[in-house]
């Protein structure tokens, strides 16, 4: 059964209306830790299946804002990977075993290392991770 947003499907799922509510698992993890009764409902898997690229949505030639998004992603990143108190916290506050979404990190922290590995090569401008997927046109066999 759709829903217009996560909040009518947590309502509906409340109420008896349907069985399940499928989302961003990360997502339905912080809305179900929202609630008075967070221990009634669960998250499954617990971990997701796979990894997805998540993205920010910028103006298509503002090439320089996208270079400062990409550097202050990879900044971040290191700063996880180094300790540094700033990021380690806001990533822990978030992410960590006391954190508004517990999650198993080290994924995630790997990935941070093949994203700031891959910026010292090439520059964090210019991470292949951050840049729109080349379009490739369709041709038809006759």
């Amino acid at each position: 059964m759709p829903v217009g947003d996560r909040a009518e499907g947590l309502s509906l799922l409340q109420q008896g209306r349907i069985d399940a509510l499928a989302s961003d698992g990360i997502l339905l993890e912080g809305l179900r830790r929202s609630l008075p009764d967070a221990d009634a409902y669960e998250v499954i898997p617990p971990q997701p299946f796979s990894r997805e690229v998540y993205g920010c949505l910028l103006p298509k030639q503002d090439l320089p804002f996208r270079a400062q998004v990409n550097q202050s992603l990879t900044r971040f990143m290191e700063g996880v990977l180094s300790g540094e108190t700033a990021a380690t916290q806001l990533f822990e506050r978030w992410f960590g075993p006391q954190g508004i979404v517990p999650w198993d990190t080290l994924d995630t922290v790997a990935h941070f290392q093949q994203v700031v590995e891959q910026g010292r090569t090439i520059g964090p401008s210019r991470l292949s991770i951050f840049q729109p997927p080349q379009r490739s046109r369709r041709v038809q066999s006759p």
